[in-house]
């Protein structure tokens, strides 16, 4: 059992991974347990996950609160600043028991109180770590060769051990692929998602940097995105946030709605 989940971890390597690949080769028994495990696994990842995502979603909600009622304040504060200026213009204050005058010291305590209130609910929601928010936001990029049915024969074995979830066995033949065709752009995408969901982050933002050193790619922005994960798995918080700050700002970016939620769950 040890050893399998080891494999679909991607954990195996050297003689331990030929020897385990030789027998699913041979022993289809051995194959159809595999899978199940495989399967197993995954299904306790998900129901893990789903769970964890309603609780970034919760932060999420709390931060969003935050921000509005902030918002509350500066407005309260302007309307306040509004009535002065008319009162020094008009040198004309507005009578003891008018509805301005008894508004403007009810809403401002009210106002603060609401954001008082909102960050008692923030501080008492506890921030989600980076590995945690990683396995919410992480999705795999989809394998587009296969669905449109052009993949090529060397290309396949690669995107079967992608899809399979087997992302370090994916890496390595992604690796092979590039070294005959280095310009790629799409094989070098799901190379630095492999490296990355295969635990090796820093080896991903290299290849991620290369993809996006070619500026006219059409994968330039999964690059982008990809990198900022790879930047919050590895624990180099500022970098991510950097990261995300840039595709927030660009309102045309595919990725630019789910850059501004990983930006809020951060802050």
């Amino acid at each position: 059992m040890d050893l399998i989940e080891q494999y679909i971890e991607g954990k195996l390597q050297g003689e331990a991974l030929t020897a385990f690949e030789a027998r699913l080769n041979r022993d289809a028994l051995f194959r159809k347990e595999v899978e199940e495990i495989r399967t197993l696994i995954e299904g306790i990842r998900y129901a893990g996950e789903q769970a964890f995502a309603r609780k970034v979603q919760e932060w999420e909600n709390a931060a969003r609160l935050l921000e509005d009622a902030n918002s509350s304040v500066r407005n309260t504060l302007m309307a306040q600043g509004m009535e002065a200026g008319r009162v020094r213009s008009d040198q004309e204050p507005a009578p003891a028991g008018s509805p301005r005058r008894k508004w403007l010291p009810i809403a401002i305590p009210a106002a603060a109180a609401i954001i008082l209130l909102v960050w008692g609910i923030f501080a008492l929601l506890p921030a989600p770590a980076p590995q945690e928010l990683y396995a919410v936001y992480f999705q795999p990029y989809p394998d587009l060769l296969t669905t449109m049915s052009v993949t090529t024969e060397n290309q396949q074995p690669a995107l079967t051990f992608y899809n399979q979830g087997d992302y370090e066995t994916a890496a390595k033949k992604f690796e092979e692929i590039l070294q005959q065709s280095p310009q790629d752009d799409l094989i070098r995408l799901y190379l630095g998602v492999s490296q990355l969901q295969a635990g090796h982050p820093q080896q991903a933002i290299h290849t991620f940097e290369e993809l996006m050193a070619l500026g006219s790619s059409a994968y330039t922005e999964p690059a982008q995105w990809y990198k900022a994960l790879a930047y919050l798995k590895a624990g180099q918080l500022d970098l991510c946030r950097q990261s995300l700050e840039e595709i927030s700002h660009d309102p045309g970016h595919d990725y630019h709605q789910k850059a501004k939620k990983l930006l809020r769950a951060l802050k």
